[in-house]
Formats: C-alpha cells, structure tokens, sequence
C-alpha cells in the first residue's frame, strides 16, 4: 500500500471519529455506548480497506514470504552484528597490507591461539596486525630469555631467545618487518643485563645486540622494531630491574637507530592505571583484550615511521 492511501484511510476514519463525537454526545442516554460501537465499526472498516489493498501482495509472496521474512531478520540482525563489531574494530592500518611481520619473542608472543586452563583462548597481540592484512609468523618461546641459559644462575633449564633465532639459522629474507618483544624472563630468571655496547649472549643486552645483528645480515631490507616488556606485578621486587632492562633494551634499539618503545609505560597496562587485574590473568601475561592494547601500541609505533 502507498504512503498516501495510508494517510487518506486515517484521515478519513479521524473525521469520523469526530462526527460520531459530535453526535454522541447530544444522546444523554447511552451515548457511550453507541459511539464505542460505531468506532468499533470504523476501525473494522478501515482494516478491510488496509487488507483488500495488501492481499494481492500477501498472495503473490505467500510462498516466498516466510523466507522473505526470515532473510529479513537474519539480514537485520547481522546488520546489527556488523554495526556493533565495526564500533570496536581496530583503525585500518593500509600499510600492512600484503606485509610479512615476524614476530619474535616469550610466551606472552607464543600465547596467540592457546586454550590457557581456567581463562580460555587467547588471541595474541598478532591479532592485530592481521586486522590490518599482514601474515603474521610466530617465534614465541615461553620461559626464553634474551641471553642464554647460565646454570650458575638459574635453578631450572630453560631456553633462550639468540638460540632459537640465530644457532637456529631461522630464515627472514621473505619478511617485511620483525619485531622484538622480550626481556620479562631474563629479569625473572636472574639473567645479567650487559651493557649497550655488549656483544656476548651471555648477557640479556648482548644476546639482544646478537639477534638484531643476525636479521640485519639474513635480510637487510627488512624494518625491526624493539619493544621493552610489559609491566609485571606478580614479584614486586623485580620492579627496579625491569625498568633497567627496558632502559637498556631501548639504547641498544638506538644505537642502530632502529624504532623502539617502553611498553612498560605506554601499553596501557600499568600498576599506575590500576588495570592490570582486568588486562592480565595472572599479573604477568595478558589475556586477550591485554593483548589488544599491547598490540595496538606497536602497531601505532610501526605506523608512525610509515608517515
């Protein structure tokens, strides 16, 4: 039915509404009565108008009609699915289209698409740049330092960052950008930090040196990116070392001139926020909106060297 033949049936059950009103009123007895019942009447009437219009519709659609209709809910309701997934979707960063990201580091890295016991999955900090059309390449090793393993120091074997990448001789030639993102486990682990210019793995500052210097040389054209730890709150003693090793973290990635950034102050997990409960499952690695935000920091970093 149109528009018009829509507001010409109210228009005209309105005016009759008004003289029935109108006369009603002048019976004292039973008036009430007799204008409930001619209303009732009216808006009879005007239904069958409504219905003689639609029926020719109703016909030809019956059977399409409840598929027509279900579609139409399905379709609304994945609009509304979309509306509200879009209202939280990470900003579109176009140059990493078509890009490969290595990314190389602890648990917090090797997390990404694990079931964690009592949490649920987690979707890494990757997550993000595939959002933004890069493949994305894992080298995450949980409980690996930057320096390599020292028995006189640790009470418990575990592995090391510079093995797994360079004795390892993992090939980089085909990626675009790598990303450093370590540190957390040398400092746990009583690992010593070395000095900027430290060129021995034996040291979480040295071994770093070492695997920048191995990527440059497997692939020269490709953009690294270092990134400090994440603030952590399950030993509160380590604090003081943490903040020394993203120090140094960050002098080693200036002295190539390489971008690099303190998470432990701009990921948007910090003890200062008072959010680490919300972002971290147990005061040391991220669940999945943790990792959003730590993701969406370095993808910021990256972004802005694209400028």
């Amino acid at each position: 039915m149109s528009l018009e033949k829509v507001v010409i049936v109210i228009i005209a059950m309105r005016l009759i509404d008004i003289t029935i009103l109108f006369f009603s009123r002048k019976l004292t007895k039973h008036g009430k009565l007799v204008r409930d019942l001619l209303m009732t009447l009216v808006t009879v009437a005007g239904i069958s108008v409504l219905v003689m219009d639609l029926a020719p519709r109703l016909a030809k659609s019956e059977s399409q009609g409840i598929t027509k209709v279900v579609e139409g809910l399905v379709g609304e309701s994945q609009k509304v699915v979309t509306e509200k997934l879009e209202a939280v979707e990470i900003t579109k960063r176009p140059y990493l289209e078509d890009k490969k990201v290595a990314v190389i580091g602890d648990s917090i890295t090797e997390l990404d698409g694990q079931t964690v016991k009592n949490v649920g999955p987690i979707v890494g900090y990757q997550e993000v740049f595939r959002q933004q059309g890069a493949t994305v390449v894992t080298y995450g090793y949980s409980g690996a330092t930057y320096a390599l393993y020292d028995k006189n120091i640790s009470g418990s074997e575990h592995r090391s960052i510079y093995d797994m990448i360079v004795k390892a001789k993992v090939d980089f030639k085909d990626v675009d950008i790598v990303t450093l993102f370590g540190g957390t486990n040398d400092v746990g682990r009583g690992s010593a930090l070395g000095t900027v210019t430290d060129k021995t793995p034996a040291t979480t500052l040295g071994a770093l040196r070492g695997i920048i210097d191995y990527v440059k040389s497997n692939n020269p054209k490709c953009q690294i990116f270092v990134f400090t730890p994440i603030q952590r709150t399950d030993r509160d003693n380590l604090q003081e070392k943490m903040e020394a090793t993203a120090l140094g973290i960050m002098e080693v990635a200036k002295s190539y001139e390489l971008p690099t950034d303190n998470l432990m102050e701009n990921s948007g997990i910090t003890k200062e926020s008072d959010n680490q409960v919300k972002y971290m499952y147990d005061k040391l690695h991220p669940n999945s909106d943790g990792m959003a935000l730590v993701g969406q920091r370095m993808a910021e970093v990256i972004e802005g060297t694209m400028e």
